[in-house]
């Protein structure tokens, strides 16, 4: 019973702690831009480790007769520190802005968003120093009950804003307090009191709507002060907001310069994470008064037919529908991958929307795009996706944005095969004049899908038209080749609207379209320029990061958007550099200077070392590319972070408890076989997982569920046991070495939380897949070593044993 309730307690630790980390995500996505947000999951790995050196570095604080009662108090701590740290990271004015007062103000958030994690780290690294005994267990609950909160964080997100939610990760911290300390009194009394007190702050926040927890600094813009705040609603993956406009020019980005742009007396802005924007559309049953937005670059197409059949990806707050509606199209879905969307113009905003979206003729869809044309088993007249953006962080980590899988060779091939014999497919981007590269990536990424699907003249099909003072390139993508007619329509319209064409079939080749269209080799041109405008792929799907490895302060020289996600990069690769200075400033430097003896006297000391280290890098290089790998078959990466990182967690759990039945007295020799095991099932993965999933898309969502688990499963059964068993290793051969490779783990893994995402951006999700199976080949080397020698000192053992007893037999004799 005294075991199960701290195995529980375990649990709930790492779900707490867990939880809060994908919770940050989503949260600093709000309050900073969203490639900041990525560093919550290294926070979380570093205030973890740094707990276990902490206890190594002072053992004779932490007794192991005091186990419960200082694990109690470590959790207790956790509970009431979190609401406090929280409301003060987000009344921190960071602008996000590279300057040394962005730098102190980010170190600042940074280290007060570590103190919970090594408040948590502590409770479970008291348990791998004195349960190493139990350690199976330990790992398998710490595993499972992460597992679990992977799980519960979503489903939380979706009930309670995201700083709500906070709270109850503490009342979680106060429960495992609770659990822990319940053999005594007074924590008993203290943890159920914090318990309460957290429950009524839960109250007092949310439907007493105190709002103390409020988040306002959005970005270095305060949003209380900045214009009427009329909608607020979060999920998992984005918080919306909406601010009513009155008395000014209708909103829409491709109208600015157009003299006929009407002033409005109300309007509603939605903005997707305090950033990307769309406007409520305005439609009171006439669509003709809408007949404005057919001056917008972003609705050419609509121009060029009537009566079509449209499909609207990402139409948000319903503009390209009604364009649609005002050009005379028949029919028109839409896909949206945001139901908040959908409720605000539906519900919240329909006396603005004129319920649009319920129309006879309208029909939008909850669904991701690109995963919902990949299903569909029928074709559309016009395709059109227009700025698609949301510069949003998941909670499966910030440089996987929702619509990366939008821009891909792949993706375009879709679109195109789901177009009518005469259909058009059009794509809208931002243009910057002296640096065009998302409209020179977006025209590179159409042409190699026309190749790759045989046609024999892609220039033929494609034509780019842009609005300079809006900043904005649309793309026309026909399935077959542009006529004379349309060709011809295209160069008219741009001279009656006021654009500009850089790229018409047989009429109009301007640079520096030109120069990339009709060159012999593309991929020449795409080499040589300045930024990286190379086709996106599945494989490879950063459309938005333009920043080539040896020149990584080349975001200054990008415009507009494309400097602020370029930037992103740039604070990526500096972010691997904090992180690496970081863990070997608090987890090695001090581990050397206090135990080094520990280590250098310990025989194979280095091949341990090697052993924990790679398991702390191999694990997330693996993880990170196969949750992104699931995101289109899933859907959303929301669910990809769901399902695989659930699955990989808890079925590595149920390895760690089977690794200690399969260990018995010979748990290297178990590693030496399983770590094979598990290259074998990750090369398979690394070239058949992807055709596979590909072939069944068509499948409904729970089917799709329900075999990535079945996927997951082997692996994650085989990742979770050889680090148990190298702590069984440890605990009989070199037990004090445990807490230093505890830390090496630690270290390594806080490292390897960034480098993951580093060699993704640079080698693709197969590549770093691939170099995550080559350090888990190089942890393999280690642990037959180990093994080895471990072989060489018993065989000495035992022929010492058997001279002392002939030793022994001789002197009897005599």
């Amino acid at each position: 019973m005294l075991a199960t309730r701290y195995l529980t307690a375990i649990g709930l630790t790492a779900m707490a702690t867990l939880m809060l980390e994908l919770t940050l995500t989503r949260i600093f996505s709000v309050t900073m831009w969203y490639h900041f947000a990525f560093m919550a999951i290294s926070l979380a790995l570093f205030g973890l480790s740094v707990g276990a050196i902490y206890l190594y570095l002072w053992p004779k604080r932490f007794p192991a007769e005091r186990l419960e009662p200082q694990s109690s108090a470590w959790m207790l701590a956790f509970a009431v520190t979190l609401p406090i740290i929280f409301a003060v990271i987000i009344r921190i004015p960071f602008d996000g802005g590279i300057s040394w007062t962005s730098f102190r103000q980010l170190t600042l958030i940074y280290i007060l968003a570590a103190i919970p994690f090594l408040l948590g780290g502590m409770a479970i690294s008291l348990a791998f120093r004195h349960r190493s005994a139990w350690i199976d267990r330990v790992y398998f609950f710490d595993l499972v009950g992460a597992g679990i909160g992977c799980a519960l964080t979503l489903l939380l997100l979706n009930v309670l804003p995201a700083p709500e939610g906070i709270i109850v990760i503490a009342m979680l911290g106060a429960l495992a307090a609770l659990l822990y300390g319940w053999s005594y009194l007074r924590l008993r009394q203290m943890s159920g009191g914090v318990l309460g007190l957290l429950a009524l702050l839960l109250v007092i926040d949310g439907p007493l709507g105190v709002g103390i927890f409020q988040i306002n600094r959005v970005k270095g813009v305060d949003e209380a002060t900045e214009r009427e705040r009329v909608f607020e609603e979060w999920n998992s993956f984005s918080r919306i907001v909406g601010f009513r406009i009155t008395n000014e020019e209708i909103e829409g980005w491709g109208l600015s310069g157009d003299p006929n742009r009407p002033t409005v007396a109300e309007q509603v802005l939605l903005l997707i994470d305090g950033d990307a924007a769309t406007p409520v559309a305005l439609f009171d049953g006439d669509p003709t008064a809408a007949s404005y937005l057919l001056n917008d670059v972003t609705n050419l197409a609509y121009h060029l037919r009537q009566g079509a059949q449209v499909l609207v990806i990402g139409p948000g707050g319903g503009r390209d529908v009604l364009a649609a509606l005002a050009s005379g199209q028949s029919q028109i879905d839409g896909v949206e991958l945001n139901p908040l969307m959908v409720q605000a113009v539906e519900e919240d905003f329909a006396y603005l929307s004129g319920n649009l979206y319920s129309l006879p003729n309208v029909n939008v869809t909850i669904d991701e795009g690109r995963n919902f044309i990949a299903r569909a088993d029928r074709t559309w007249d016009i395709i059109q996706s227009s700025l698609v953006d949301t510069w949003a962080a998941t909670s499966a980590g910030a440089f996987v944005l929702s619509e990366s899988n939008l821009y891909t060779v792949e993706a375009f091939q879709d679109y195109v095969s789901h177009l009518s014999e005469d259909g058009i497919f059009t794509m809208s981007r931002w243009f910057h004049g002296d640096r065009p590269t998302e409209t020179l990536r977006m025209t590179a990424v159409a042409l190699t899908a026309l190749e790759r699907m045989g046609v024999a003249n892609p220039p033929d099909h494609v034509a780019v038209v842009i609005k300079p003072e809006a900043l904005i390139a649309t793309l026309l993508v026909k399935r077959s080749p542009f006529t004379a007619e349309e060709s011809n329509r295209l160069v008219q319209l741009a001279g009656e609207l006021g654009f500009t064409a850089l790229q018409i079939p047989n009429r109009v080749a301007e640079p520096p379209l030109r120069d990339l269209v009709y060159n012999q080799n593309r991929a020449d041109f795409w080499n040589n320029y300045p930024a990286d405008i190379s086709p996106t792929t599945d494989d490879k799907p950063y459309f938005f990061y333009t920043l080539r490895l040896g020149n990584l302060d080349d975001w200054r020289y990008e415009q507009g958007v494309s400097n602020m996600n370029n930037q992103g990069v740039f604070v990526l690769y500096s972010l691997l550099g904090i992180v690496s200075v970081l863990a070997v400033l608090t987890i090695l430097v001090p581990l050397w200077w206090k135990r080094r003896r520990a280590l250098t006297e310990a025989p194979g000391g280095p091949l341990y070392l090697l052993y924990f280290a790679g398991l702390g890098l191999g694990f997330l290089m693996v993880e990170i590319p196969l949750i992104q790998r699931f995101g289109l078959f899933l859907g959303h990466p929301i669910y990809a972070l769901a399902v695989i990182l659930f699955a990989v967690l808890v079925f590595s759990g149920v390895g760690s408890y089977l690794s200690g039945r399969l260990a018995q007295d010979r748990p290297q020799r178990v590693a030496i076989w399983i770590i094979p095991l598990l290259l074998i099932l990750l090369t398979i993965y690394a070239f058949g997982l992807t055709p596979l999933l590909r072939s069944l898309l068509h499948w409904d969502l729970p089917l799709r569920i329900g075999f990535s688990i079945l996927l997951i499963a082997p692996l994650g059964l085989l990742m979770g046991m050889p680090m148990p068993l190298g702590i069984s290793v440890l605990d009989r051969a070199r037990p004090e070495l445990i807490p230093w490779m505890w830390g090496v783990n630690g270290a390594t893994s806080v490292v390897a939380s960034v480098l993951a995402m580093v060699v993704s951006l640079n080698i693709g999700l197969r590549g770093t897949l691939l170099v995550g199976m080559g350090i888990y080949a190089l942890a393999w080397v280690a642990i037959w070593g180990i093994g080895w020698r471990m072989a060489v000192e018993e065989k000495a053992k035992g022929k010492g044993g058997k001279a002392e007893v002939a030793a022994g037999q001789f002197a009897v004799g005599r």
